[in-house]
C-alpha cells in the first residue's frame, strides 16, 4: 500500500489531503479528515476523478503531478538502469520498501557488496527505506535500510 500527504491551501486555509493507492498501478483513494472523498487515477498521462466528491481541476491536477513526482515512482526504473545486467525486476510495494529481484546466474555476493555500497546514492527520501534482495530463485537475501 501507497499512503502520501498532500498539503494544499483553499482560500487561505491548508488542508491535508491523504493518498492511498491499495494495490499498485490501481487508482488512488482520496481522502480529507479521514472521510474518503474521490477516487482518482492516471488515465493516458492524464489524471482523472473516477469518483466522489467533485474535486477542483487544479487540485486534482496537484494531486497527480504530487503523486508523479514521487520517489517511489522513478526509483525501481533508476535500480535497474544502474544494475541492467544484475536485477531483473524491482517492486515499490509502499513508498518506504522495496523488493528487487536480481537475474539469475549472477554473482550475488559481488553484487550485495556493490549494492550496499551505492544504493543510498538513488534514494532521495528523508525516511527511512527498505529494500529486500533476493537471488532469481528467492534462495538467498539481504536487507538494507537507508536512512535508518
Amino acid at each position: 500500500m501507497i499512503t502520501l500527504n498532500f498539503l494544499y491551501d483553499i482560500d487561505g486555509e491548508t488542508h491535508l489531503y491523504g493518498l492511498k493507492q491499495e494495490v499498485r498501478n490501481e487508482p488512488f483513494n482520496v481522502f480529507l479528515e479521514e472521510k474518503m472523498v474521490a477516487v482518482i487515477d492516471e488515465v493516458k498521462g492524464q489524471w482523472i476523478q473516477v469518483s466522489g466528491e467533485n474535486l477542483e481541476t487544479e487540485l486534482l491536477l496537484n494531486i497527480g503531478q504530487f503523486i508523479n513526482n514521487q520517489n517511489y515512482q522513478k526509483l525501481p526504473n533508476e535500480i535497474k538502469m544502474h544494475w541492467v545486467k544484475y536485477v531483473e525486476e524491482v517492486l515499490a510495494t509502499s513508498d518506504d520498501f522495496y523488493l528487487v529481484v536480481t537475474k539469475p546466474k549472477i554473482n550475488f555476493d559481488r553484487f550485495e557488496k556493490a549494492f550496499k555500497n551505492y544504493i543510498d546514492n538513488l534514494v532521495k527520501d528523508k525516511w527511512q527505506v527498505t529494500f529486500r534482495v533476493c537471488d532469481a530463485g528467492f534462495n538467498h537475501e539481504f536487507i538494507v535500510l537507508i536512512n535508518s
